[in-house]
């Protein structure tokens, strides 16, 4: 009975490290949403909202009252690729960029860094 019993403990334990390498269900939907601006420098938001449109892992942002020099209201301020960052952050990245992922330092302020988005607050963090 003691080696039974081993048995099933080795298969549960195995088991459960399988269903914990496995990648969580992602934290949008497809569909068009209304989210808000958050500024990385202020850690707030100042009023400005855009247009987020989801379809599979394709995202795009529109300007829908946005106070921002040289960007008009309607006009497309992100395409890319939803991925999540090594950190659990969600990303937006180029298609051609899916090592994004591993960048050390994603901060919306660093011009190199992807653009962050936030599904469970609705927020798209800008600089």
């Amino acid at each position: 009975m003691k080696f039974q019993f081993s048995l099933i403990s080795i298969f549960f334990f195995m088991f459960s490290i399988h269903a914990w390498s496995i990648p969580k269900k992602p934290e949008y939907h497809n569909g068009t949403f209304m989210y808000k601006i958050y500024y990385e420098e202020q850690n707030s938001w100042m009023g400005d909202t855009v247009i987020v449109k989801i379809h599979n892992d394709r995202i795009k942002i529109y300007a829908k009252k946005v106070n921002i020099s040289g960007i008009k209201n309607g006009e497309l301020m992100e395409d890319g690729v939803i991925r999540q960052h090594k950190s659990g952050v969600w990303i937006i990245s180029s298609p051609n960029s899916p090592q994004d992922v591993n960048l050390d330092h994603i901060e919306a302020c660093r011009g190199d860094a992807p653009a962050t988005i936030d599904f469970k607050k609705k927020i798209y963090w800008m600089c």
